[in-house]
């Protein structure tokens, strides 16, 4: 606003929703067993920009403690040969929705974001979200609520609050249902169109 010169009384938030197939409700999005997988997932064509660096550094530090700890990563066109991390490379939103499903947490923290729709993808199927503590990552992620906001963008940082949350697998599922509902309650594209329709016609 500051930048543009707008007066901030003439600017709306009016969210965003999800892209990704979602059904009322998934066999299995709250099985403890899924959380108890400690896979870990990352989404974002972008992967510099959206912290995958620091996830792979993480992840690296963790799987010494912890070899049964797993990374996906999907959208981007990343190469990685090791064990405990799995590059998909780009795939269909079908695709982004099932690696949801069958994760128990998912991490990006973002250098930047414009919104941030994939953390909305991730809840909206049942999963805890970790982002850095910027931008709209504060408006989707309610501290140690529905996920976890980073305050330092170190990988042993990450790397201790992944250890953490992963010996965990109820605090996930708990996290991941109370992120569900926010999401579900908040977002949404109907919800968009809605509140557009609404300030352009004065109803």
């Amino acid at each position: 606003m500051h930048s543009y010169q707008v007066n901030p009384e003439r600017v709306i938030e009016i969210g965003a929703g999800w892209n990704i197939p979602v059904p009322e409700t998934a066999d299995g999005e709250n099985d403890l067993s899924r959380y108890a997988s400690k896979r870990v997932c990352f989404v974002g064509r972008d992967f510099v920009r959206k912290g995958g660096p620091l996830v792979v550094a993480a992840i690296r530090q963790v799987r010494k403690v912890d070899p049964s700890v797993s990374l996906v990563i999907a959208g981007s066109n990343l190469r990685i040969k090791e064990d405990g991390i799995t590059c998909l490379g780009r795939v269909d939103r079908t695709t982004v929705r099932n690696l949801f499903l069958q994760s128990a947490l998912y991490v990006q923290p973002s250098e930047f974001e414009a919104f941030g729709i994939a953390f909305l993808e991730a809840q909206v199927t049942g999963l805890p979200v970790v982002g850095y503590d910027m931008f709209a990552m504060r408006e989707i992620i309610v501290d140690g609520y529905n996920g976890f906001l980073l305050q330092e963008r170190r990988p042993e940082v990450l790397a201790e609050l992944l250890v953490s949350l992963l010996s965990n697998p109820t605090l996930l599922r708990d996290m991941g249902q109370r992120g569900q509902q926010l999401v579900r309650e908040r977002y949404g594209w109907d919800k968009v169109a809605r509140k557009m329709l609404a300030h352009i016609t004065g109803h």
